[in-house]
């Protein structure tokens, strides 16, 4: 069976110069689309009548700071933007599951208010990749320490950390002290 063509009209109201589609398995299929349309294309995945039956299975991002890509290299369009986030649907109607890259600029329209499950997984890549997602109702971190301003999966992110995290049990409280790093 071939590309869901429900979705290929809804490329076609959209009228943006690039997107491509590429089949990894007979029913998994990968779609580059800008960011900007992340809240249209939910809402037409939760609304549309053999597309509403999905579910979002996985939303993350990566960093392609100084990744050497070639020019036919499939994320070569996405080299403009450092951190690409992708969003992972099954449907069940038409048993195909389609992966959708996004540039991500430092803003994106959340999923939240579409797939409930989206609150966690934009959390995570909030906080550790340092994107910004609009319209979302719980944006408090899930792994780190609330005040940080720092994204430890990006490639800037330094190996050693920022600070070392010590709970002195005399005081009962959390000592945080800068790291001192001794060079040879």
């Amino acid at each position: 069976m071939k590309f869901p063509v429900f979705i290929y009209f809804f490329f076609e109201k959209l009228n943006f110069s690039y997107w491509t589609s590429t089949t990894v398995k007979a029913n998994h299929y990968i779609c580059c689309v800008p960011a900007e349309i992340n809240q249209s294309l939910n809402s037409v995945l939760s609304h549309e009548f053999y597309l509403n039956k999905s579910q979002l299975l996985e939303a993350t991002a990566f960093d392609l700071t100084n990744q050497q890509l070639v020019d036919n290299d499939f994320f070569f369009f996405l080299k403009k933007n450092n951190v690409v986030s992708l969003y992972s649907y099954f449907f069940f109607f038409l048993k195909k599951r389609i992966t959708f890259f996004m540039h991500t600029s430092n803003k994106i329209k959340s999923a939240e208010s579409f797939y409930s499950n989206a609150n966690w997984l934009e959390r995570e890549i909030s906080e550790m990749f340092g994107v910004t997602f609009l319209l979302k109702k719980d944006s408090r971190n899930l792994l780190l320490d609330y005040g940080t301003n720092y994204n430890p999966f990006l490639k800037k992110f330094p190996a050693t950390g920022h600070s070392e995290v010590v709970f002195n049990s005399f005081l009962k409280t959390t000592v945080y002290s800068p790291i001192a790093t001794t060079e040879l």
